[in-house]
């Protein structure tokens, strides 16, 4: 058996019930995809959470916790705005269950289910999954990383001008806030 294949049966159990939550919480995230949401805002007015946030929250660390029950989060929705994230060497679950919330408001179809678990404070499975498009992407440290199952890889590209990049503004939208992000 090859370390890369050692790597994938090591963590299978965490990568398979990370999948299936993902799934899970996408069919929640398509149900209410084109539907009037209800919004809470956190630190600014694109900083937001929904009430579908909040449920797939919950089904993916409920999920999780009954597996797993000494593992400990760190949830995007159920974590105290302002406070340290508190990672340590315990498996730990990282979870952003609608990643792209602005996009799902606005029913843009980049939206997914984030789900990463620590160990040793380094991350060794990753789940992202977009209901919409129905794409799966999935890694476990050192076994490669998967697109619906099928292996992927980066592009050869070694020259920046012939390189995609892809950036995001984040939360910060005031001038100050996008002259930094721009570089002016």
């Amino acid at each position: 058996m090859s370390s890369e294949e050692a790597k994938a049966v090591e963590y299978s159990e965490e990568l398979a019930l990370a999948l299936s939550l993902a799934k899970e919480a996408g069919e929640h995230i398509c149900k209410a995809f084109t539907s009037p949401k209800k919004i809470t805002t956190k630190t600014s007015v694109v900083d937001v959470v929904t009430e579908t946030d909040q449920q797939c929250e919950k089904i993916i660390i409920d999920g999780i916790k009954k597996r797993y029950a000494s593992h400990r989060f760190i949830a995007e929705e159920s974590h105290k705005g302002g406070a340290d994230y508190d990672l340590r060497d315990d498996p730990t679950w990282i979870i952003d269950p609608i990643d792209g919330t602005n996009n799902f408001v606005h029913a843009f179809p980049f939206t997914c289910v984030s789900i990463g678990l620590a160990v040793n404070k380094q991350v060794v499975v990753g789940v992202v999954h977009n209901p919409i498009m129905n794409e799966t992407f999935h890694a476990v440290r050192g076994g490669g990383a998967f697109l619906n199952g099928e292996r992927i890889s980066v592009s050869e590209r070694t020259d920046i001008k012939s390189s995609l990049i892809i950036t995001e503004f984040g939360y910060d939208r005031s001038e100050q806030g996008v002259d930094e992000m721009l570089g002016r």
